[in-house]
């Protein structure tokens, strides 16, 4: 049984036994002796019932291949926890509660998976004060399911995930991969840190890994770093191929970071997800070609105060950085930010993508090149589009093409000039869009739709205005930029 395909173990042997009385009717002797032996085997697998801490922890030294330890109803203090025993491909074990939401961690529960294989924890509620439930130290194939993480906060605010995946940092012999994390429910974080995240040995994030259909629900208030719901990966492992798929999972009030989920390696896919009243962005920050599909982000008009107190932020969309993501099909609706929280937003880069500053620097704010934003919808945002912004290197080569802008927000791109001051591309079509492709972009409400258009192919009796209404009376001397042409945005070069 594949530790993906189900939850429970399967004890096979009362039925294969069956079968073999039926099979010694018609085989040899000899294939009915390698037959039983089998069976033997299958039948090796058991299942342990245990209604005490002390007991429980005794049964995991000793787990074989194929078996089921059920913890009985009621409230625990496990301590701390490692679980050394493997399962096997076609026999995990299995640790799982008696009764669905009936087995509860509490005081310093935790649990450590290390150096293990096929494993599956589920059902479980962690409501202990540990910093973190459940650790993963080079484990593969595990799997962590249908649990419930409220954890008690300690009263200072120490740094910490409920659910660390990685390894043991020096050793490049035993990585982690494939493990799943699916059919959680986490709620009410208020502490610095994440609800998940993902790290690996040095030089490489854990791979293969998948965490989808769970609920993240309510990480707050924001702090001003490294208090996302998910991140994958860190400055030390961000250009090893991660692999990562985050898909088919509810994020709900998550305003505890300006990033939702951080990505910080490559090669990973964020697919179908929800987010709902979530002030911050899903972030590609750093990383390479990864690709982010199907998404629903929706603001319902929420707004919250930034980590100083003072400030206002807003519910955003995705921002990107470094080189080749492919953004596609996603859908915004009502998202209340702007900036650096604009339904999609690339902002300068402090440093361009090559190996030499991937390596020297590799924490640093990648400039947005070679991304792909196409076929997505934006409705009733307050800012659609942003380019630019804060840092000093234009994003460079991007292509923004064949979406949908609905709504009254006139513009469809904003360009911020790194200065805090926006122009909407009311000057030269130069800086940040210099070297964009923009075409067959439509909009619905004040505008109709944006093309880059020659000057020349710009007719004369055009009724041509600036982007702050204003007619365009001297034609002869019209520069390159961007103009309403027939109610229509156009970029206008000569």
């Amino acid at each position: 049984m594949n530790v993906f395909a189900g939850a429970r173990a399967y004890n096979a042997a009362p039925a294969f036994q069956a079968f073999l009385v039926l099979m010694h009717t018609y085989m040899s002797k000899k294939s009915f002796v390698i037959l039983f032996v089998l069976s033997m085997a299958m039948s090796l697998s058991a299942q342990t019932v245990v209604g005490s801490a002390k007991d429980f922890i005794a049964a995991l030294s000793n787990l074989q291949p194929g078996d089921e330890l059920v913890l009985k109803d009621g409230s625990y203090d496990i301590s701390g926890v490692k679980i050394t025993k493997s399962g096997e491909e076609n026999n995990p074990i299995v640790i799982r509660e008696e009764h669905t939401g009936k087995v509860v961690f509490i005081g310093k529960s935790n649990i450590t998976l290390s150096r293990t294989k096929y494993i599956t924890l589920q059902g479980f509620e962690f409501a202990s004060d540990a910093l973190t439930a459940i650790k993963t130290e080079s484990a593969q194939h595990c799997r962590i399911t249908e649990c419930v993480f409220h954890m008690k906060e300690p009263l200072d605010d120490t740094k910490y995930p409920w659910i660390r995946v990685g390894a043991f940092y020096a050793d490049t012999v035993n990585q982690s991969f494939y493990n799943r994390i699916d059919h959680n429910v986490f709620e009410n974080k208020t502490h610095t840190g994440n609800f998940i995240t993902l790290e690996g040995i040095k030089g490489c994030q854990t791979q293969h890994d998948l965490i989808d259909n769970n609920t993240f629900r309510s990480i707050t208030p924001r702090s001003e770093n490294e208090k996302e719901a998910i991140r994958i990966g860190d400055s030390d492992v961000c250009m090893s191929n991660g692999f990562t798929v985050v898909e088919n999972n509810v994020f709900e009030d998550c305003d505890g970071d300006p990033e939702i989920v951080s990505v910080k390696s490559c090669r990973d896919t964020i697919r179908n997800n929800i987010f709902r009243r979530c002030c911050g962005t899903l972030s590609l920050r750093q990383g390479v070609y990864s690709y982010v599909e199907g998404n629903q982000f929706y603001g319902e008009g929420k707004t919250a105060l930034s980590f100083d107190g003072l400030s206002t932020i807003g519910c955003g969309g995705i921002r990107a950085y470094s080189l080749g993501h492919k953004i596609v099909n996603n859908f915004m609706e009502g998202l209340t930010g702007n900036k650096f929280d604009a339904a999609f937003v690339l902002t300068n880069g402090d440093k361009t993508n090559t190996e030499s500053n991937f390596a020297s620097s590799p924490s640093a704010h990648f400039i947005p090149e070679n991304i792909l934003f196409a076929h997505n919808t934006i409705k009733n945002c307050k800012s659609n589009i942003e380019v630019g912004y804060k840092y000093t290197k234009n994003p460079k080569n991007d292509t923004i093409v064949y979406n949908t802008i609905i709504g009254s927000t006139p513009f469809m791109i904003v360009y911020n000039n790194g200065k805090d001051s926006v122009s909407y591309y009311s000057e030269k079509v130069g800086g940040a869009a210099s070297s964009f492709v923009i075409h067959d972009n439509v909009l619905q409400g004040t505008t109709d739709e944006i093309r880059t258009v020659t000057h020349n192919n710009s007719n004369r009796n055009d009724s041509i205005f600036n982007l702050s209404g204003q007619k365009i009376t001297d034609l002869k001397n019209l520069s390159d930029g961007v103009y309403i042409v027939n109610r229509r945005i156009k970029i206008i070069k000569h």
